[in-house]
Parts: structure tokens; sequence; C-alpha cells
């Protein structure tokens, strides 16, 4: 029987966070030690079956994520929650496999898509692995909803400790990426098996081969709009990638892709929508307007007081962070400006933009910006390259974001009668942005100053990012204290 296990909202979200932090962290570690120890071209196609996966997994899940989020959180009948759940985690599994199977027979496809004939002999172990991210990935809000959000917490610290492991002794004795990929293939499976076999033991165990045959159309009816939502978001946000891979060499797409590598800035955003989501569900599926709007209003405003100083930290000491992290030979002049402007992105990903209308159902909403997102997103993508070249295509990124942002919030607004003003709290976003300025120019000079005394980048780097960060998470204590008092209180 399912335990009631609730913790508050702003604990839970912190112990996410952290782990999420130490997750893209991970990765980035994985990044630094490959970018060392491969050549350009097998970090380039390592990075071309990257993204096979990152793209193809979303394309693949059919928004059943969503749909244990919506599904699970609406009813309190345990039968109906445990017959939906069998029937989503079937049609992932199922889906998932047909997915992995034309990827397979695609690979030639794929390889001529990139240029790069090196990518065809680690597609079997590629191609199965967008089906195990999704199943894996069902079980979070799962987990989150049952109470257990420091599980996931173990878990993905464990897991990212295993990916960090298996990168450093392969590189280290060997450079065959089919090596590297067969293991991490492995590793998905042992977490899938593990995430099964503990949710049944203290709650239910999932069986896909009773799925309930009458649940499936209203299952679809609220995934399907937003898998092609997501489907459509992933190619989006991919496109950049797309562009560069296709049209410039293998050398500049790893360049490229380390430089467009997410930092560990949007965990905030990340973290919170994980926990917040499924209460934000519940506050409006019982008309609770004005503690829902109270929450939002908290959860948006953490995100930006943290995310915001973090990003222009990393943006002011750009040469310095990708000299640590990539080494010199990735510290290049159209390098800097686009690892820049992925700053500024990660700015923008501070909140999840489609929340209300998730919550409320309304997942066409989500796949039709999504659409307007793509078609923006594309046709800039290619027009800035064509203009200014690998600085092109993260710039056109960054112009789709922020227009699909403003449907977003528009459309939210409505569905809730709510003011943007307000709810944004657009005063104190307004505040934060000028004490970043001035503190900012303060950094610029520190950081010459540090530089006169100091020969090691990592001095240097670590001076001028803790000077700016310190100071403005300094000014912004107690609002801190008072969102995350706030958010417990709900």
């Amino acid at each position: 029987m399912l335990e009631n296990k609730r913790n508050s909202i702003a604990k839970d979200s912190f112990v996410l966070m952290f782990v999420k932090c130490i997750t893209l962290a991970v990765g980035i570690v994985q990044a630094m030690i490959l970018a060392r120890t491969l050549s350009k071209e097998l970090y380039g196609t390592y990075s071309e079956a990257l993204l096979v996966i990152s793209f193809f997994s979303p394309l693949f899940s059919l928004g059943l994520d969503n749909a244990i989020n919506y599904f699970f959180n609406k009813t309190n009948d345990f039968d109906c929650k445990s017959n939906y759940i069998n029937t989503i985690v079937f049609l992932s599994g199922l889906f998932g496999l047909c997915g992995g199977i034309i990827l397979f027979i695609c690979k030639n496809v794929i390889s001529a898509y990139y240029g790069n004939s090196e990518i065809i002999p680690i597609m079997i172990y590629i191609a199965f692995r967008p089906c195990l991210t999704n199943l894996i990935a069902l079980y979070q809000p799962l987990y989150i909803s049952s109470g257990y959000a420091r599980v996931i917490a173990i878990r993905n610290l464990v897991i990212s400790i295993c990916q960090v492991l298996i990168i450093a002794l392969c590189s280290a004795r060997t450079d065959n990426l089919t090596t590297i990929f067969l293991f991490l293939l492995i590793l998905d499976i042992v977490q899938l098996f593990f995430f099964a076999q503990y949710y049944g033991h203290n709650n239910f165990h999932i069986n896909p081969f009773k799925y309930k045959r009458e649940y499936i159309k209203s299952i679809l009816t609220y995934a399907v709009p937003m898998m092609l939502a997501n489907a459509v978001s992933t190619l989006s946000i991919n496109m950049d990638n797309l562009v560069i891979s296709n049209l410039m060499t293998v050398k500049d797409y790893a360049l490229y892709t380390n430089m467009s590598k997410e930092l560990p800035f949007s965990f905030i955003a990340a973290s919170f929508t994980a926990v917040v989501t499924p209460q934000i569900v519940k506050l409006l599926s019982n008309n609770k307007i004005d503690k829902f709007r109270a929450l939002w209003s908290d959860y948006l405003e953490i995100g930006y007081t943290v995310t915001w100083p973090l990003c222009i930290g990393a943006f002011l000491m750009a040469p310095q962070l990708i000299e640590i992290l990539y080494s010199t030979k990735y510290l290049d002049t159209q390098g800097i400006i686009v690892f820049r402007i992925y700053t500024i992105v990660a700015m923008i990903r501070f909140t999840y933009f489609g929340m209300v209308p998730t919550a409320l159902g309304e997942t066409k909403i989500v796949f039709y910006y999504s659409l307007i997102s793509l078609g923006i997103n594309m046709c800039l993508n290619y027009l800035f390259f064509y203009l200014i070249g690998m600085c092109g295509p993260p710039f056109a990124t960054f112009l789709s974001i922020v227009i699909m942002g403003f449907f977003y919030f528009r459309r939210s607004m409505l569905l809730t009668k709510s003011n943007f003003v307000i709810v944004f709290r657009l005063k104190k976003a307004l505040i934060l942005c000028i004490e970043m300025i001035i503190v900012g120019v303060l950094t610029i000079y520190f950081n010459k100053l540090i530089s006169l005394f100091s020969l090691n980048v990592i001095v240097d780097f670590l001076a001028g990012f803790c000077f700016f960060v310190g100071i403005i998470f300094l000014l912004k204590y107690k609002d801190m204290k008072r969102l995350i008092n706030n958010m417990n209180k709900v």
C-alpha cells in the first residue's frame, strides 16, 4: 500500500538540487577527461553519439513522464493509480523497443548525416539507450510523488560516480568508444532494475503486462500532445547541434559541443520543478488559486535569484573556465563567444515555462507553442549560421527561447487569471539585474588585480567567480530564506 511520506517542497527540492548539481558536474568531469584523452575527431564522434541518445529519447518517450505526474496525483484510488502506472510503463517500453530497432536499422542514414562512418560500429550500444533512459525517467515523478525524493537523489549521486569511473578507467586503458558505450549501457540496465525492485518492495510491483487497454486512450490523449511538444522542443533545443554537426567538420563539432555543454546552473529550476509540479497539479485541481499563485511566485523568484548570478559569474570568467574544463586546445575566440551566449541561454531556463498548461491538462498549448519555437529556431539557425558562422546557432536558440517564454507566460496568466508583474515579482527581478551590473563591473577590476599576483588559472577563476556570486548571494540571503520558509509551509 502507498505510504504518506510527504516532505516539504523546499527540503525535497534542495536534496534534488544538490544531486542535480553533482550530476551535471560529473557530466562536465567526463567531458574534461575525454577532451584531454581523446583526439578531437574521436571526441566529436563521442559527442555525435550522445546527440543521437539525447535527441531521440524525447521522441520515443510519448510524453509519458508527464503522464505519470498527472494521473498518479489526480486520483487517490490505489487500484486506479497502479493500473495507470502499469499501462504507462507498458506503452513506454513498447515504443522504446520499436524506436531502438528503427535507430539500429537507420545507422547508415545517421552516419551519412554526420558524414562520419565511425558512428556505425557503436550504434548497437546506443540504439536502445533512449528506451532505457525513458523507462528510468518514469520513476522520478513516481518516486517524488510517493515521497522518495531522497532515494532519487542518492541514486543520481551513485550513478554519476559510476559514470565517471567508467569514463576514467576506459579512457585510461583504451580510446575505443565501443567499450565506453557498452559499460554505460550496462549501467542503465542496472539502475532500471534497482528502481523497479525498490519501488516494488516499498509500494507496489509495477507489471507492464497487466496494462489496461481501456486506459490507453485517456493516457495517450494527455501524453501524445506532450510527446509532440517534447519532440518539437527537443528538435528546437538541438537545432544548433544538428546544424553544426551537419555543416561543419567533426573537429568543429568537438569544439562546439563543449562550448554549448550545459553547466550546473539550471539545476535550480529542474530540481524545484520536479517537486513543485505535483503540488501545482493538486492546488489547481482543487481550485486553490491563491495558494497556487503564491507557490508559483516563490518558485519563479527563487529560480532567477539563484540561477542568474551563477550564469553571469560564468559569463564574466569564461576564458578561465574554458581552460580549466577543456584545456587550452579548446580556447578559441569563436568558442568563447558561443560559451558566453549559452550562459545567457541558461539564465532563461530558470523555470519550466509549460508548467501551468501541463498542470491544467492543456497539453495542446505546450505542443502549439513548441511548434512556434521550432519554426523560429529553424529559420534563425540557418540564417545566422550563414551570416556569422558558428556563433549564429546559439544566438538563434537564445531568441527562440525568449519568444517561447513570452507566449507561455502570457497564456499561463490568462489560464489562471493572474498578473505577470505581481506573479513574476518584476520589481525584485529588476533590482537583481541592477545589483549584478554593479557587482559585475567591480568583479572585472577585482579580477584584473588578482591576475597581477597569480599565475594559476584556477585561482583567477575562483577568485573572480566567488567574488561576484558571493556578494550577490549575501545581498539576497534574506530573500532566499523567506522563499524557502514560504515553500516549506505549502
